[in-house]
């Protein structure tokens, strides 16, 4: 769960109360990756809302297969690198 007893962040989610924008800002000042801070907040970028909602029928299928094949985090880092030098 997000929040503990009462509705309160937990310790280990306290990130839960600042809006995404503040968290990748805070992300940014940490040099820390946003969407890990914004994932442990139990947040996402609205940007990937919007990557969604603009192809929801390939993304699903995407996010599917890649649980489904259970792909971990090296061979999507490598499919992305690969899509990356492909369209350079």
């Amino acid at each position: 769960s997000r929040h503990g007893a009462g509705g309160q962040c937990t310790r280990a989610e306290s990130l839960c109360r600042f809006s995404a924008d503040k968290i990748k800002r805070m992300a940014e000042l940490l040099d820390q990756n946003p969407d890990a801070l914004l994932a442990l907040a139990g947040r996402m970028d609205p940007e990937l809302s919007e990557i969604i909602k603009d192809r929801p029928v390939a993304m699903a299928d995407f996010l599917r297969t890649v649980r489904e094949h259970n792909l971990s985090q090296s061979d999507i880092e490598r499919f992305t690198r690969q899509i990356k030098e492909e369209r350079a």
